[in-house]
């Protein structure tokens, strides 16, 4: 998957989700609890081969953030974090 691709990222969301969500949108407003977000991180993982944990999830609070810290983590091929 492209990072850069953005329709394509918010589906991946959606995919867990089973809903619509915006790029800002508020993570709890958009009803991600702790499995939905395990999952996510788990899906992010593979789809962008990077390393993101819980915290960074809960941290960064909406899609949009969440897909900066993607693109960080990919632009670092040691840790990809």
């Amino acid at each position: 998957m492209d990072i850069n691709d953005e329709i394509e990222y918010l589906r991946l969301w959606e995919s867990v989700l089973q809903a619509p969500i915006g790029p800002d949108e508020d993570l709890v407003t958009a009803g991600v609890d702790s499995l939905r977000a395990t999952t996510l991180l788990t899906r992010i993982s593979e789809a962008y081969d990077v390393d993101l944990d819980l915290w960074d999830l809960l941290d960064a609070a909406t899609p949009r953030r969440v897909r900066e810290l993607v693109k960080a983590a990919a632009a670092d091929p040691v840790t990809g974090r």
